[in-house]
C-alpha cells in the first residue's frame, strides 16, 4: 500500500518482471487448491496403482472434488509395464459405468494412458479410444534416441484426434533425468491442435516446471493439474501442482479441472471434433 502497488503473491516474488507488473494492476488471481474439481490422472489396481476404483473415488469425494479420472496404462504386446489389456477394455469401462450409477453426486471419468510408441502409433485402434470419456498419451522410453525424437513422438499425441492430454510433458524425473522435449515444438503443436498439458504433482517430476508453465500459458495453452497417483498416498500430491501452477502465474481459468463436470465433458476433443477439425 505505501508504494501504491497492487499485492504480489510470495510465489512471483522472483526479481523478474512482477514489480512492473504490479505497476500495471496486472498480476492475476492466481489459482488455489480449494479450485480444483478433480484429479484426472490417477492409477488403479486395474494398472500398476494399489488401490481400486472404488477406494480412490470414495478418497476423491472425502476431499470434496465432483469427479476423478481413472486412468490405468494400457498394455500393447511391447510393453513390459502392467495395464489394461485389449480384451479388459469394455469390462473396465463398464464397471465405471455401474459404480457411477450407484452415485450420482459424484463422477468417475474411464481414463486412459497410452504410449505414443517410438514409431508414433499408440498399438489400440482409434475405435477402442473412442469408448474411454479421455485419453491422456505419454513417452515413457526410448530416450536414448534423443529430444528430437521424443518431441515428434509427443506431437504425433497432439495431433491425434483422440488424446486430449499429454502427460508429464518434459518427461524429467528429478535427480534423475533432465528436460528431454523441445519445449517451443511442444508448444507450438499444443496450441494448434488445443491439446492439454500436464502439471503433474508428484514429487519426483513436478513436471511441467513453473517456468514453462508461464511460457505456455502466453500461447493460450490449458493445463490439467494432476497426480499421476498409483497409491492412495500420492493422492495428496497434487499440492505440490497447484504450488508449481501458482508460480507460473496461472488462473483458475487456464486449468481445466477446475471446471464443472458439464463443462470439463466439452474439453475433450471427441466433443469438439467438428469446432477443432
Amino acid at each position: 500500500d505505501i508504494l501504491g502497488l497492487q499485492y504480489i503473491p510470495p510465489e512471483l516474488r522472483e526479481g523478474n518482471d512482477e514489480i512492473a507488473m504490479a505497476k500495471e494492476n496486472a498480476i492475476p488471481s492466481l489459482i488455489n487448491m480449494n479450485d480444483l474439481k478433480g484429479d484426472l490422472h490417477v492409477h488403479s489396481s486395474w494398472s500398476d496403482g494399489a488401490a481400486s476404483i472404488e477406494e480412490i473415488a470414495q478418497w476423491a469425494k472425502g476431499k470434496g472434488y465432483k469427479y476423478v479420472g481413472i486412468c490405468d496404462h494400457f498394455r500393447t504386446q511391447m510393453s513390459k509395464r502392467k495395464g489394461i489389456r485389449l480384451e479388459d477394455v469394455r469390462h473396465y469401462i463398464e464397471h465405471i459405468k455401474h459404480l457411477n450409477e450407484r452415485d450420482y453426486d459424484f463422477k468417475i471419468l474411464a481414463g486412459l494412458e497410452v504410449e505414443i510408441q517410438r514409431d508414433g502409433e499408440l498399438g489400440i485402434t482409434d475405435d477402442m479410444l473412442a469408448l474411454f470419456d479421455f485419453v491422456v498419451g505419454a513417452v515413457h522410453s526410448g530416450f536414448e534416441n534423443g529430444v528430437e525424437a521424443v518431441t515428434n513422438r509427443l506431437i504425433r499425441g497432439c495431433n491425434h484426434p483422440l488424446i486430449d492430454i499429454i502427460a508429464h510433458p518434459c518427461s524429467r524425473i528429478i535427480g534423475r533425468r533432465d528436460i528431454f522435449v523441445n519445449i517451443e515444438r511442444l508448444f507450438k503443436a499444443a496450441t494448434i491442435t488445443h491439446t492439454v498439458l500436464e502439471i503433474n504433482s508428484y514429487i519426483a517430476r513436478v513436471d511441467l516446471p513453473d517456468t514453462y508453465i508461464r511460457q505456455a500459458k502466453s500461447y493460450g495453452i490449458r493445463f490439467a493439474i494432476n497426480t499421476d497417483a498409483h497409491i492412495i498416498d500420492e493422492l495428496s500430491m497434487l499440492e505440490y501442482g497447484v504450488l508449481t501452477a501458482r508460480r507460473g502465474w496461472l488462473e483458475t481459468r487456464n486449468v481445466i479441472n477446475t471446471s464443472e463436470y458439464e463443462e470439463l465433458c466439452h474439453t475433450w476433443k471427441r466433443n469438439r471434433r467438428m469446432e477443432l477439425f
